[in-house]
C-alpha cells in the first residue's frame, strides 16, 4: 500500500513539473527571466509576509467567535484551541510558498536536474508532513474527546444517585482507555500499518491470558459487578459463607 500511494504521489508530482517546465520555456530570453524571476519573488514575498498572516488571523477570530464562542460547544474543545496555534498554519504556508517560488526560479533558469529532486523531496515529505498532522489531530481529538467524556459524567455524577466516586473514576478510566485504543488503532492505519497481525495476536494474548487467570479475572469481573450493581451499602451487616461482618 505504502509504495504504490508513494509511486502514485511521485508520478503526479513529476507531471506537474513537466508542466510547468513546459510553461516556463517560452521565456527564453535573459530579460525575461529576470522580469518573470522578479515578479515571482515580489509575489512570493507579497503572500507570504502580507497576504497569508492577515489570512489565517482573519480566519482564526472568525473561528473563534462563531464557533469556539457559541454556547454548546463545550469548554474543553475551548481549552484545547492551543494545540493548533495560528502561527504554525503560518509558517507552513510562508514555507509552501518559498518552496514553489524556488521551484519555478530553478525551471524558469533551466536547474531541471536539480528541481526534479527538490520535487522527489517534497513527493516523500509531503504525504508524511500530512500523514504527521493526522495523527497529531486524531491525539487532540481523543484529547478533546476525554475531557469532554469526563464533564458528562461529572454531570451525571452530580445530578444521579446511581453513581459514587469511586465509581466514576473506574468508568472514566475504561472510557478513556477505549478512546485511547481506538486513536491509536486509527493512527496506525493513518501510516498504512497492517493491523489485522496485530488483532489476530491480541486476540491469541487473550485467549491465553484468559486462560492462565480464569479465577483472577473472574474476581475482576465479579469485583465489578458488586461495584455496580451495590447489593450492600457501608455499614451493613454482611454474611459471607460463614464470615459476618460490617461492610
Amino acid at each position: 500500500m505504502a509504495p504504490q500511494g508513494g509511486a502514485a504521489v511521485q508520478g503526479q508530482a513529476t507531471t506537474w513539473l513537466q508542466d510547468l517546465r513546459s510553461a516556463l520555456a517560452q521565456f527564453v530570453s535573459t530579460e525575461e527571466r529576470l522580469g518573470i524571476s522578479a515578479a515571482l519573488v515580489a509575489l512570493a514575498l507579497g503572500i507570504a509576509v502580507f497576504l497569508a498572516p492577515r489570512l489565517v488571523s482573519r480566519a482564526t477570530a472568525e473561528f473563534r467567535t462563531r464557533v469556539l464562542a457559541h454556547p454548546r460547544v463545550p469548554d474543553a474543545v475551548t481549552d484545547a484551541a492551543w494545540l493548533f496555534p495560528a502561527t504554525v498554519v503560518v509558517r507552513t504556508l510562508q514555507l509552501a510558498v518559498f518552496v514553489g517560488a524556488t521551484l519555478s526560479l530553478l525551471l524558469l533558469w533551466g536547474y531541471t536536474g536539480l528541481a526534479a529532486d527538490l520535487t522527489e523531496v517534497l513527493a516523500v515529505a509531503v504525504p508524511n508532513a500530512a500523514k504527521l498532522g493526522a495523527t497529531v489531530a486524531l491525539f487532540a481529538g481523543a484529547l478533546v474527546g476525554t475531557n469532554v467524556l469526563e464533564e458528562k459524567l461529572d454531570s451525571y455524577a452530580t445530578a444521579s444517585d446511581n453513581i459514587n466516586a469511586h465509581q466514576q473514576g473506574i468508568v472514566f478510566r475504561v472510557l478513556q482507555l477505549v478512546v485511547l485504543l481506538a486513536v491509536g488503532m486509527a493512527a496506525l492505519t493513518v501510516w498504512q500499518v497492517r493491523i489485522g497481525g496485530l488483532l489476530v495476536g491480541a486476540g491469541f494474548l487473550g485467549i491465553v491470558v484468559g486462560m492462565a487467570a480464569r479465577q483472577t479475572l473472574g474476581s475482576l469481573i465479579a469485583g465489578f459487578v458488586l461495584m455496580f450493581s451495590r447489593p450492600f451499602e457501608l455499614g451493613d451487616w454482611v454474611e459471607i459463607d460463614d464470615a459476618e461482618r460490617v461492610s
